[in-house]
């Protein structure tokens, strides 16, 4: 059986520093939607009932759910993938059902992408 302080990831600069750039981009990303979801509730903006009611809020809270699966994988968590893919999952799938083409929003999992690259692909990498 292997300890789970041997199985953590020995992450390289640059996937610390995609890490810590991702984390800002999700953190900036909350702060707009939550400036956005207040604009539009205190102006009683007719799009937000008409679909922006559902989809803001969903975005703000898998924002949420990439940062703290960033955060573990930031401290050698291998879990922290679940947590980054599911959320940019939905996120597509989000963007999509709000009318974004479908190769735009295909560009929204490029940090993924990369994440996955630096990382070293199914959070394999290296371990200490």
């Amino acid at each position: 059986m292997v300890n789970s302080e041997d199985a953590r990831l020995r992450l390289s600069l640059f996937a610390r520093v995609w890490i810590v750039f991702l984390l800002v981009s999700h953190a900036l990303g909350v702060y707009r939607n939550v400036t956005v979801i207040d604009d539009l509730v205190s102006h009683d903006d007719p799009r937000w009932e008409q679909g922006f009611h559902w989809a803001l809020p969903t975005l703000v809270g898998l924002s949420l759910v990439a940062v703290a699966g960033l955060l573990a994988l930031l401290f050698g968590r291998r879990w922290g993938w679940y947590p980054v893919g599911l959320s940019a999952l939905a996120t597509l799938a989000v963007n999509v059902s709000l009318g974004v083409s479908v190769p735009l929003a295909l560009l929204g999992l490029g940090g993924v992408v990369v994440l996955w690259f630096a990382v070293g692909g199914r959070g394999r990498g290296r371990t200490e």
